[in-house]
């Protein structure tokens, strides 16, 4: 089966080319990034490459260690993805740097009644908002926040959580895709393509009005089982729909313990 399904993915009101694809013009055999060529994001490789120290690699590739971490004090580094640091139990990580962790730049965090989890309020915001998944999982990892540092990327069940207003995708509901259940594409059926109108949250969102953030796709921690092995899931909390894309696009993250 074609990785290729859609060669544009649309996300925040704006479009990004789908990896799986290719680049370039149709017809020129898609971008030159294989493995061992120059590039400066992961988006410049082909799919199941990542740009490492401007390299593409295959996924998974160790970083051979000169990661770039100037003027940064937490966080991933943009070469490798490997942590620059974590910040003071008081502090967050935002944008590479430690900012106080209750202001309402960072805005905290909220314990969800319902699931018992607690999580990150306002993600990240300014020009690095949006991560491929890589950089999502150890942006979790690094993050200190609300005096602990036990964060991590959500599991596309522990996502679904947040749910609300849209009975089919919420916890429990009919879509089928779950964490340890039914991971592979075919788990996905119209049952998991969400809701119309406006939810019940901030902004219209379909997650709980404590919950804030940008109307975007969220990463989970969960990869496409079967058949392919460079999607992973997530859920756009906009529809409340239960999606998944390539992991070398990028979207929004939110942090979980």
């Amino acid at each position: 089966m074609n990785a290729c399904l859609v060669r544009w993915i649309w996300t925040c009101g704006l479009a990004f080319l789908n990896p799986a694809c290719g680049g370039g013009d149709e017809g020129s055999g898609g971008i030159s990034g294989g493995a061992g060529e120059s590039c400066t994001k992961t988006a410049d490789c082909k799919s199941a490459l990542k740009c490492v120290n401007l390299v593409c690699q295959q996924a998974g590739a160790d970083c051979p260690g000169d990661k770039d971490c100037s003027g940064m004090e937490c966080g991933p580094d943009p070469v490798c993805g490997e942590s620059c640091g974590s910040c003071d139990s008081d502090k967050t990580c935002e944008g590479g740097q430690c900012v106080e962790g209750n202001s309402p730049a960072t805005g905290g965090t909220w314990t969800d009644p319902i699931s018992g989890l607690t999580w990150q309020v306002t993600p990240p915001s300014g020009p690095h908002k949006w991560y491929y998944w890589d950089e999502a999982k150890s942006y979790c990892a690094s993050l200190s926040l609300g005096g602990h540092s036990d964060w991590r990327l959500p599991t596309i069940g522990e996502l679904r959580t947040l749910i609300r207003g849209c009975l089919a995708t919420e916890d429990g509901g009919t879509c089928n895709v779950e964490e340890g259940d039914c991971l592979a594409w075919s788990c996905q059926d119209d049952s998991c393509s969400g809701c119309s109108g406006d939810g019940p949250g901030s902004g219209g969102m379909y997650w709980p009005d404590e919950i804030e953030g940008d109307c975007c796709l969220y990463w989970s921690s969960s990869p496409v089982e079967y058949p392919f092995d460079d999607f992973v899931w997530l859920v756009l909390f906009s529809y409340g729909s239960v999606d998944m894309n390539v992991g070398n696009g990028i979207h929004a993250v939110r942090c979980v313990r």
